[in-house]
């Protein structure tokens, strides 16, 4: 009887330890995979501002150029900000590959930066500026929109994707958590069965013997210390009755 309680008690204390490492790992890779997700998106959009605040200060050094012709100021901002775009398109290329608006942003901005470099030759007036400066200022600009939008976009994806291993993770605590809740009422069960009704049984058994000599007459199915009991009851009973007689 002691050995089957105990196993019983170990076989519910291990259901609840495995829930416990399960819901552990579970939350600890869903936890990993949600920073790794924040720190994409976050990443995205600080290259994504990188990228649209050094043009747009390109572009305020040209407007002041084309109203004012103010070229040495124009020559030290080309050349700063042409090189900041240039490593901050390098970064996007090493950290996103597989973005499908990469290669676009690319072409935009090799095509914008041909402008930037030879702008010296060219008549950089107001129909040039808008002509033909900012219409591919206009393609950069929505090619760096366009890969936050899609960077973004894969965020939204793969948080809906964790929602679900969210899920999962609870499942298994939830799963394990009923099992456990199973194994408890089969414990309440068998050891009623097989421990505290057969014990009750005998205790009348042997108050109806001692008040009223009703025969001590119990039946025990399983080979265990109740039963044992039950034997030593009898064997005492034997014994009291051959010293009577």
């Amino acid at each position: 009887m002691k050995r089957r309680i105990k196993l019983s008690f170990i076989l519910l204390a291990g259901l609840l330890i495995l829930s416990g490492i399960i819901c552990y790992f579970e939350l600890a890779r869903l936890n990993n995979s949600t920073q790794q997700v924040v720190d994409f998106g976050a990443r995205s959009v600080t290259l994504s501002n990188n990228m649209l605040n050094d043009i747009a200060a390109l572009d305020n050094a040209i407007v002041k150029y084309v109203s004012g012709n103010d070229s040495s100021y124009l020559s030290s901002q080309t050349r700063q900000l042409s090189e900041a775009l240039d490593k901050t398109l390098s970064d996007i290329k090493a950290e996103y590959p597989q973005d499908a608006h990469l290669n676009t942003l690319i072409k935009a901005h090799s095509d914008y930066r041909d402008i930037v470099i030879h702008m010296d030759s060219v008549q950089m007036d107001t129909a040039w500026y808008f002509n033909v400066y900012k219409t591919q200022y206009a393609e950069l600009e929505n090619g760096v929109k366009n890969f936050l939008t899609g960077t973004q976009n894969t965020v939204v994806n793969e948080i809906n994707s964790l929602k679900n291993n969210a899920y999962r993770a609870i499942m298994y605590g939830i799963v394990t958590i009923a099992t456990a809740v199973v194994v408890i009422f089969l414990m309440f069960f068998f050891i009623n069965v097989f421990y505290i009704n057969p014990i009750i049984d005998i205790s009348k058994a042997l108050k109806n013997y001692l008040a009223m000599r009703v025969p001590f007459d119990i039946d025990v199915a399983a080979k265990d210390e109740v039963f044992m009991l039950k034997e030593y009851i009898e064997q005492l009973i034997l014994r009291i009755k051959s010293k009577k007689s």
